[in-house]
Order: structure tokens, then sequence, then C-alpha cells
């Protein structure tokens, strides 16, 4: 019969029995830990935001008492700090601006690529040549035309907005 270990040693435990499965930290790269996390049903980026949640929690029990707030947690909030926190000085303020001008001009970038987009064309096939008469051609090139129409009216209805 096992004893029944107390929470510090149960952590411990489990601490040595992860490590001893997965390897230490500096052992496992950030692109295995996602697989990992996402092998287990967990979003990485989720995981992410809750962790900074639950750390901020702990930090702001340090903050309301007036305490420093240990080097460990400080480090664990920056790294974890989301990009869309609001900044806290003004270093962070242009690392998020700069961030955004950049997300910005990639987008710009992309726009001359749609405006070169041209409206499908149509190739009028005939598998067996001998057997489309005249009517049949007529009428193919009829619906060909009308859809070439109802695209020309759409591209100008979109230029228009």
């Amino acid at each position: 019969m096992q004893k029944k270990l107390d929470p510090r040693e149960a952590k411990n435990r489990l601490a040595k029995l992860s490590e001893a499965l997965f390897g230490g930290p500096p052992e496992i790269d950030d692109a295995e830990a996602e697989e990992l996390l996402a092998a287990s049903g967990i979003d990485a980026s989720e995981l992410d935001t809750r962790m900074y949640s639950r750390l901020n929690a702990t930090a702001q029990n340090y903050w309301t008492k007036q305490q420093s707030v240990p080097s460990l947690l400080k480090q664990a909030l920056e790294e974890l700090r989301p990009p869309s926190a609001p900044a806290r000085n003004d270093k962070e303020l242009a690392i998020q601006a700069k961030s955004f001008v950049e997300r910005l001009v990639e987008t710009a970038k992309l726009i001359p690529a749609l405006a070169k987009y041209q409206a499908p064309r149509f190739a009028t096939r005939y598998r067996n040549k001998g057997q489309i008469t005249e009517s049949d051609k007529s009428l193919i090139d009829k619906a060909q035309f009308e859809l070439e129409e109802k695209l020309r009216k759409m591209g100008k209805e979109e230029d228009e907005t």
C-alpha cells in the first residue's frame, strides 16, 4: 500500500515523471511543445491567454498589497503578454504602432494583385463536333454572351462601390 503524498511531493513526482517522459524544458522546442499540446486537444494560444490571466491575477495580489512582484512572475507575464494588450509605456506603444503599420503595408501590397483580376473567359469546346447543329452552337454562344454580360455588370457594380 502506498502512502498518501502531500501536494508538494505529488507535484515533484509529477514533474519528475513528466521530465522523464518528455525531457526537460530546454530539450523541448516551441514547435514540439505546440505539437504535443495540439495532440492533447489544447489550443496553444488559448493556453497562453489562460496562463497570462492566472499569472496576472496572482500579480494583482502583490500589487494590491503594494509588494514587489517576484522576478520569475514578472518574466512570465512579459513573455505571455498578448500583443493586443494596451501599451504600458511609450516603447510598447511604438512597437505596437510599428507592428500595425507593417500589417497595413502588407495588406496594401495585396491591392494591386486584386486590381489585376480579370473576369473569366469562356472557351467553347464540343466533344462530338459532328453531332452539334448550328442551332445548338447558337444556343451555346447565346448562353456564353449572357454570362459574360452578367459578369461585366457585376464588375461594374463592384467598381462603383
